[in-house]
């Protein structure tokens, strides 16, 4: 029997997106997958750009500023050339569904579907307050992205984001609420290791992202003594790694790493003994966050000490993988750190490695398979 086929959408560079990968990963095995991206997974069976620069034009330019500054005709500005291009390119292939990854996908998505094909919107974080804490951001595109949020996820047959707290936001916003599919890792079949009592590893690795006060991190040595070391992996911005470079030297015990590969994280992470994060709750998503390192943190068999965001907060103490600062400061998640026994440590690594397979990618693929099954019928 010939398989039902997937188009997912993306504005992103799949094989650096892990979400897009597990989603996937879930349906490559029984669904042809053709994925629309600003590059290809490496995964998919046919795969097409989302996005190419157009030509320079004065004209071109000035109309759209019209569009959207004067007229605030946003759902002309969205559907450019580019976007129509896509939509007579993809309109009448024979998709059965269509995932459509954030709100910058979605009209684009149901327009490919023409009101026959099934649409499912993944949310991933919250949008209507995404960048809340950039004047320039609330001024210009929040109005844009509420447009967008309130005309075209009511459209959609399903309907998903990151956690609790996010899905609650949009059922106040738009009084529908999403199911949660979490950010969690795949399972690894790792051990705990063991500790060295006088050199006790920390680490932590992520995207240098201005905006993340990553400085907090490195702080975070100054109120630690020599038993402790960290090491920081860092991916993106190499303006702001240098800095941090820079700003790290002279700290006793901080290495500023090149980023691990992805495939990799977990492994190597796993040579480590407690995973650290400070998040500071700069706008609605960053303070509701619950993301990926988490997750990758506790597959590696670490113990968790991070700041008092409510998700990574529950996540982390209700599944007893650690503890959380008093609040958003180095000196707090130094105190967190100092406050540890040895015991505890590794208790809370025991933790981890008895969550690990509970707390895994598995129950998410079984999520995602079930919601194609549900669509397609």
């Amino acid at each position: 029997m010939k398989k039902k086929h997937i188009l997912i959408l993306s504005y992103s560079h799949l094989h650096k997106d892990p979400r897009i990968l597990r989603q996937i990963k879930a349906y490559i095995e029984n669904y042809t997958i053709t994925t629309i991206a600003y590059s290809k997974s490496g995964l998919e069976n046919f795969y097409y750009t989302i996005y190419k620069e157009p030509h320079f034009s004065l004209k071109r330019k000035l109309r759209r500023v019209i569009e959207f500054f004067i007229f605030r005709d946003y759902k002309k500005y969205y559907f450019d050339d580019f976007k129509k291009t896509l939509i007579n390119d993809h309109i009448n292939n024979k998709y059965d569904l269509i995932i459509a990854n954030d709100i910058q996908t979605l009209p684009l998505a149901i327009a490919i579907s023409n009101s026959s094909k099934k649409v499912y919107f993944d949310a991933h974080e919250y949008h209507p307050e995404q960048f809340n804490n950039s004047l320039y951001w609330r001024i210009k595109d929040k109005p844009y992205v509420a447009f967008l949020c309130k005309n075209y996820i009511p459209l959609a047959d399903y309907f998903t984001t990151v956690n609790e707290s996010i899905a609650k936001a949009y059922f106040d916003y738009l009084n529908i609420k999403p199911k949660v599919i979490n950010n969690a890792a795949d399972f690894h079949q790792l051990k705990a290791n063991q500790i060295n009592p006088s050199n006790i590893r920390l680490i932590h690795h992520g995207a240098a992202v201005l905006g993340r006060n990553l400085e907090r991190i490195i702080d975070v040595m100054k109120y630690l003594d020599d038993k402790y070391t960290l090491d920081i992996f860092l991916a993106g911005n190499k303006t702001y790694i240098k800095k941090l470079i820079e700003y790290s030297q002279g700290i006793n015990n901080v290495s500023v790493l090149p980023p691990i590969d992805k495939d990799k994280i977990i492994t190597v992470s796993n040579n480590y003994d407690i995973g650290i994060y400070i998040l500071p709750p700069t706008n609605f998503n960053s303070k509701y966050a619950l993301p990926n390192k988490v997750f990758e943190y506790m597959q590696a068999r670490l113990a968790l000490v991070v700041s008092p965001n409510p998700e990574m907060k529950n996540f982390v103490l209700n599944n007893g993988l650690g503890i959380c600062s008093v609040d958003y400061t180095s000196k707090a998640l130094a105190s967190a750190i100092k406050g540890l026994s040895l015991d505890d440590v590794i208790n809370f690594k025991n933790a981890s490695n008895n969550k690990s397979m509970e707390l895994s990618n598995e129950n998410n693929f079984l999520k995602l398979k079930e919601i194609a099954t549900f669509l397609l019928g």
